[in-house]
């Protein structure tokens, strides 16, 4: 994904977030587990958003960009880990505050697969011949398989749920809790999460490892888990509900540590040396 790409897609994701916030506020329908994860969402997508204004100001003045790989990528796992927080946190609101209605059936539908497709560019990048060590194929069955082809044997199997969900949503009698919309987008999303993160794990067990950054993702990640517990105990969502999405932070954030692990390819930096020269 290059520099406008992110920005744009970062750009739409502000005003996402924006929306909901303000919509939300004025009805007093948001939940605090949800407005989290949305504040999460916005601090990284504002750094995304940050980032890449920095090296398109940096690559019109022509200064030497030596890191420019490393700080895109930081901004691609930035905005796309973004996105997933926004999914999570709106499937958390609609779920306490469901409602049958079209608007959220549509909604949680197209952000189901808004968090399939972020996942999706998770296990691509996974796959990149651009970073250092190459793409490192699957070893399937003493055969070497691309990821992205397991990952779209995983949309394939999951798809029955997806047509499940909606069947149920449109019979006369009320949907079970978790078949309405916003729980099986949660529950695909988690899912997929599990298994993306299964794919980068195996991509960069070898990668060094980067004990401060280590630090970081983990200190961060056990404070969204003990103020989600904390939230659980104090307003009871639901089990569920908690449950999924504690998967969920726990799989974004040994994602987001992975992908920062990556480095850029000698051929790849040759290339791009090449081309600036």
């Amino acid at each position: 994904m290059q520099a406008k790409s992110i920005e744009r897609t970062g750009s739409l994701l502000g005003l996402i977030i924006l929306a909901a916030v303000v919509w939300y506020s004025r009805s007093a329908r948001i939940t605090v587990e949800g407005s989290l994860f949305l504040v999460l969402a916005s601090c990284l997508c504002f750094s995304s958003i940050l980032l890449t204004a920095s090296l398109r100001v940096r690559r019109d003045r022509d200064i030497a960009m030596p890191s420019s790989w490393a700080k895109r990528t930081r901004a691609y796992v930035l905005i796309v880990t973004a996105w997933q927080l926004t999914t999570v946190g709106l499937f958390n609101i609609w779920a306490v505050n469901y409602s049958r209605n079209l608007v959220i059936f549509a909604l949680s539908y197209l952000f189901t697969v808004a968090f399939v497709v972020c996942c999706f560019f998770v296990v691509r990048f996974a796959d990149s011949q651009e970073q250092e060590g190459g793409s490192i194929p699957i070893n399937y069955f003493g055969r070497p398989r691309a990821r992205i082809l397991f990952f779209y044997g995983l949309c394939y199997v999951l798809l029955p749920i997806f047509v499940v969900g909606l069947r149920v949503f449109f019979l006369p009698k009320p949907s079970p809790a978790p078949f309405q919309p916003p729980q099986v987008g949660l529950c695909l999303a988690c899912i997929f999460s599990l298994a993306s993160t299964g794919m980068v794990i195996q991509r960069y067990q070898r990668a060094s490892s980067n004990s401060a950054l280590a630090k970081r993702v983990v200190l961060l990640t056990v404070g969204v888990l003990a103020s989600m517990g904390a939230i659980e105990i104090i307003f009871s969502y639901g089990t569920y509900l908690f449950v999924l999405s504690s998967i969920i932070v726990v799989c974004m954030a040994t994602t987001f540590y992975r992908l920062l692990l990556a480095k850029e390819g000698p051929a790849h930096r040759l290339h791009s040396i090449s081309q600036e020269i």
